[in-house]
């Protein structure tokens, strides 16, 4: 009876870790804290419950509880997207939150710029909160940027979907078209970015796969084998209408 009610509790605090996401998401961007903060005061509190497993965040410390993606070949594969499309000056706007997925998407648009020998300017490399309010903070210095050379950047890669819809629409209120103008790719793959005009594009996560081996990953650590070994999940490209071909026009 005892056994049944660990693996009981097992799973549903796997499940509820789970969606523990998207409650640190909206936790992170109405108090400005991190995610990184919050995700780990999660773990913190539940050190004693060795079951726990958090997913979507890689936190230093619990690297073996954490279920996440390939952030770093996502993000070079949405910017080689981009420079198929004849995208050579791009813009990134990544979180300013200090957390490995951040770390690891900005890596990612690094080694795809170096990788096809395009210029990496600084300027146009930017950190926000990851909130609606980050993207349109950013959105109003990169049109600062485009006013000193209006040839500065076709394209904006994005580190969330807010933040690419948030700074999408300061844009095009600004009178600058969206994408023939200038090019949006966000990530994460939220209801919005399917309902946005131009719907964008963007990365998605794997979300079933990745709750049903977090609760894996719980119950191994329920039994206490610690046998269940989980890689960084690839993504998939979501393409759409906010990436225009630049290849194409003469």
């Amino acid at each position: 009876m005892k056994q049944l009610l660990k693996r009981t509790l097992s799973i549903l605090l796997a499940a509820a870790m789970t969606v523990s996401v998207g409650i640190t998401k909206a936790m992170a961007e109405d108090s400005y804290a991190t995610r990184g903060e919050v995700c780990e005061m999660l773990l913190t509190a539940a050190d004693d419950y060795n079951p726990t497993v958090q997913k979507s965040d890689i936190l230093k410390g619990y690297e073996d509880r954490c279920v996440n993606i390939d952030n770093k070949g996502a993000m070079y594969k949405e910017i080689k997207y981009l420079i198929k499309n004849g995208h050579k000056k791009i813009a990134f706007i990544n979180s300013s939150f200090d957390i490995i997925d951040a770390h690891q998407r900005k890596e990612g648009y690094l080694e795809a710029m170096k990788a096809h020998h395009l210029e990496v300017n600084e300027e146009l490399m930017l950190s926000v909160p990851p909130s609606l309010e980050g993207g349109a903070q950013a959105a109003e210095k990169l049109l600062q940027v485009l006013k000193k050379d209006k040839n500065a950047f076709t394209a904006i890669a994005c580190y969330s979907d807010t933040i690419a819809a948030s700074a999408m629409s300061i844009f095009e209120n600004r009178g600058i078209k969206v994408p023939e103008e200038v090019s949006f790719t966000g990530f994460d793959d939220l209801f919005l970015s399917s309902c946005l005009s131009p719907a964008l594009t963007t990365v998605r996560n794997p979300i079933d796969d990745m709750g049903k081996n977090a609760l894996l990953l719980s119950l191994d650590r329920a039994s206490g084998e610690n046998k269940f070994k989980i890689s960084p999940f690839k993504t998939e490209l979501i393409v759409r209408k906010s990436v225009t071909d630049l290849s194409k026009r003469s």
